[in-house]
């Protein structure tokens, strides 16, 4: 059984995202350093979400990864409204 954890972020419009995490798969750490969505194409455990009013969100989904870190730095800081879900699949192979 593996685990898949995702963390989603509904609306990153207005925050640097910052992604970090050690892959078995490459057997190193993997650094992002700030996200931009256009990469998520490139990216294994990325996918691009717009939800009905045409808001562009994020979910990364880490299925072989030790510990990950997102650091979530806002771009103007009066205005900073993340609204993130994280969870944790489990499934069989």
């Amino acid at each position: 059984m593996d685990n898949v954890y995702q963390v989603k972020i509904k609306d990153y419009s207005n925050m640097d995202i910052g992604i970090y995490f050690y892959s078995q798969q490459w057997d190193g750490i993997v650094d992002y350093k700030i996200f931009d969505g256009a990469d998520c194409g490139k990216m294994k455990y990325c996918e691009v979400i717009t939800d009905t009013k045409g808001v562009d969100g994020v979910i990364f989904s880490m299925e072989e990864s030790e510990y990950m870190t997102l650091n979530l730095i806002p771009k103007v800081s009066s205005k900073m409204n993340a609204v993130l879900e994280y969870r944790l699949v489990n499934k069989l192979r």
